[in-house]
């Protein structure tokens, strides 16, 4: 008689690095998850990664987003190089007692680098202009500034900021977020990857946690559209622009990841 025997499980050591990734970001699902395993070293399919993902049973059930008519998206202009346009918007939060906490966020569209996750009770339009000269004092100041139609971005010190530095304010229709496609997207995997899985217990909890996430974000995961974290993209855009201005830079795909 002839019988099947089966093969010892080559898969082990990559379940168990799976498992290790899977603990440490329990939102992400299998492609962020096989991202960073593809920039950790190890050179595996994506299909392999899937396979392994569902044996483990760590698939996550996600809500499926309507998707808006064609009438109604708003169209967004494409940054292609730093400074081009930046986008910032406020998120909203908790402490371990109750009281409410705000989170200023601020990306750059091009290279998706978050600049700036600053934590506050409240915040003036002038402490919101005193925060984004901060950023730009060491990267520049943008051609473009994106927001909602929030009193603090739309107050005289941001008007007075704009003015002084030649920044367009750049407002989104109300009751239109996707307009501000860029902010939402890092928005959703800031609050998942961090805001829902923490308890701060005060504003210097909260600060010294998100600058952590921030960090990673820039530096340590592979962005979904970039394909490398956002921080590596961005050097290597500004190197090919400095050896040769006229050539376009990469490409990449819509929306975030």
């Amino acid at each position: 008689m002839l019988r099947y025997q089966k093969r010892p499980d080559r898969n082990v050591k990559l379940r168990r690095e799976l498992q290790k990734l899977s603990r440490a970001n329990p939102r992400d699902g299998y492609r962020s998850l096989y991202r960073q395993l593809r920039w950790n070293g190890w050179n595996v399919n994506k299909k392999r990664i899937e396979r392994l993902y569902r044996e483990e049973k760590l698939t996550l059930r996600r809500k499926r987003k309507r998707k808006l008519p064609v009438h109604l998206r708003g169209s967004v202009p494409s940054p292609t190089r730093p400074n081009d346009c930046w986008s910032i918007d406020f998120l909203s939060d908790a402490e371990a007692s109750g009281r409410h906490i705000r989170v200023l966020a601020l990306i750059d569209d091009a290279t998706r680098e978050s600049l700036l996750l600053q934590v506050a009770y409240s915040m003036t339009g002038a402490e919101v202009a005193d925060a984004v000269d901060r950023v730009a004092t060491f990267r520049g100041y943008p051609a473009f500034l994106r927001s909602d139609n929030g009193p603090e971005f739309r107050s005289n010190a941001m008007a007075s900021w704009a003015a002084k530095h030649g920044v367009t304010l750049l407002f989104i229709e109300p009751g239109k977020p996707f307009q501000n496609c860029f902010i939402e997207s890092f928005n959703g995997k800031f609050r998942d990857r961090c805001l829902d899985l923490h308890v701060f217990e005060n504003v210097s909890h909260a600060q010294a946690t998100i600058d952590g996430f921030r960090h990673e974000y820039n530096h340590e995961r592979p962005h979904g559209s970039l394909g490398v974290p956002p921080a590596v993209f961005a050097r290597e855009l500004r190197k090919q622009i400095k050896e040769n201005p006229r050539t376009k830079p990469p490409r990449v795909a819509n929306g975030g990841g």
